[in-house]
């Protein structure tokens, strides 16, 4: 082998110990990249799932400021209730029919604003008797009204939003033979 056949060979395996030395900075250099693709992509997801959080929470945070601004509204309409109770007494208590007139407007008027605001009136009279949005106080016995009927309503009770805000205080039938009728089957 000659001189310039060895400088071939010395020069080629030069070249292979060059190209698997780049070879395998390659493979460590896309090692390492694909390393950092996979915090990239870990990192997005978390950033991801922050965002949805943070829109979550705020989303919540509105819920509950909705919720409180209704608690307080509804505080607020059963305070003034009483004062609808009063404008009611004293309009039909007048004399004077222009000055009672004037008063209803008023109420109408108040009222009008209330409901506008969520508050409805609970029907009552003619309606069976339901114990989340009546109150009982007394009782009379009328053989030709159905059991549990609301005869009189003494208060006029409201919801607010959908919510009992006040229970109508009422007068229903309770007769006295159908009473005596259960008794006598044994039932409660």
């Amino acid at each position: 082998m000659g001189k310039k056949e060895k400088s071939i060979n010395s020069e080629k395996e030069e070249k292979e110990k060059k190209s698997e030395k780049y070879k395998k900075e390659l493979k460590r250099t896309k090692r390492e990249l694909e390393e950092e693709r996979k915090k990239a992509n870990d990192y997005f997801k978390r950033l991801e799932w922050m965002q949805a959080e943070y829109e979550n929470l705020q989303k919540r945070i509105e819920r509950e400021n909705e919720k409180t601004v209704k608690f307080a509204n509804g505080r607020l309409i059963e305070k003034l209730l009483v004062v609808v109770d009063d404008f009611g007494r004293i309009a039909n208590n007048l004399d004077d029919k222009k000055i009672k007139e004037g008063m209803r407007m008023v109420l109408k008027n108040f009222m009008t604003i209330l409901r506008s605001n969520g508050l409805e009136k609970i029907d009552s009279v003619g309606k069976k008797l339901n114990p989340l949005e009546h109150e009982v106080v007394d009782m009379v016995n009328d053989d030709n009204i159905e059991n549990d009927v609301i005869v009189e309503e003494l208060r006029t009770g409201y919801r607010f939003n959908g919510k009992v805000l006040r229970s109508a205080l009422v007068r229903i039938n309770k007769n006295e033979k159908d009473k005596n009728e259960k008794d006598k089957r044994g039932e409660v």
